[in-house]
């Protein structure tokens, strides 16, 4: 018996790349899956349902259930019918898993307003919208699990991946703000940040002095059937780093500190920084 069975678990972004490793991992762990996937270009444009049908081909022909979508949930309410679908397909919802997004290799200045709006809107106003209406629906029904997805670049920064790193750093506050909210509805929220080779990211620096091989998509999904089944049932507000073989939590820092009754004047701050940060 697998970990999910009988669950549904939706999965969005599961046309390629981590979303369709996940959807698949799902599937083979017992549960019903709904797999949205725009099947969008990189930049955001275009519709395409033939990832997430491929995907859902693929659970059928190995004995499993699953129904394709490509709604775009880059608003409310596009997030909330996709969740209504799930539920009138299979009458229930367990797990959530936003992996939708966009990748953007562009320097700070050449950001337009137009681009920062739909990177925006897809990865940070869609899994807003998912989060709130699956939070009604699993408070209702007793719980669930619902898991995030932000890229490393959130935690760390990266050059040329504002955009990524500033939608991802407001999906962890997000995730962990929600994991205590949420806490006594029975709903675990929790956010991995997974190092991958998808289309996203294969043109990447760090892909330059490291095999793709080492760093497949099909490792980020033992952690999210982790998280989505009872094994991490006590599991809450963690931000989870996965990089090939490597899974690690990320944890705020905070240093210890200066304390001055006086309080501090500028040159002060300086003569006692590393007091101050801890370094």
């Amino acid at each position: 018996m697998g970990l999910l069975e009988a669950k549904v678990v939706l999965v969005t972004g599961g046309g390629r790349g981590i979303g369709r490793a996940t959807a698949l991992a799902a599937a083979e762990q017992g549960a019903r899956v709904l797999v949205n996937d725009l099947g969008c270009d990189l930049d955001g444009s275009g519709q395409d349902g033939g990832p997430a049908e491929a995907v859902c081909a693929e659970i059928l022909r190995a004995g499993g259930e699953a129904l394709a979508d490509c709604t775009d949930v880059s608003d409310f309410s596009s997030a909330r019918a996709l969740i209504a679908r799930a539920i009138e397909r299979w009458g229930r919802l367990d797990g959530v898993v936003a992996s939708a997004g966009l990748g953007h290799h562009t320097r700070i200045g050449r950001v337009t307003e137009g681009v920062l709006t739909r990177a925006m809107d897809v990865a940070l106003r869609g899994p807003y919208g998912l989060l709130q209406a699956a939070a009604e629906e699993m408070t209702s029904r007793g719980g669930g699990s619902i898991v995030l997805s932000a890229g490393p670049e959130g935690l760390f920064g990266f050059a040329r991946r504002s955009l990524d790193a500033v939608t991802a750093g407001a999906i962890i506050g997000l995730g962990r703000s929600a994991a205590i909210e949420l806490r006594r509805h029975g709903i675990r929220v929790n956010v991995i940040a997974p190092t991958a080779a998808t289309r996203i990211t294969c043109d990447s620096k760090l892909f330059e002095s490291i095999s793709p091989e080492s760093m497949r998509p099909q490792d980020i999904a033992p952690v999210t059937i982790f998280l989505l089944s009872e094994l991490g049932r006590d599991v809450h507000g963690e931000v989870l780093g996965v990089a090939g073989e490597r899974v690690y939590a990320v944890e705020a820092r905070e240093a210890v500190g200066a304390y001055s009754d006086a309080g501090f004047d500028p040159a002060q701050i300086l003569e006692r920084w590393a007091e101050i940060t801890g370094s």
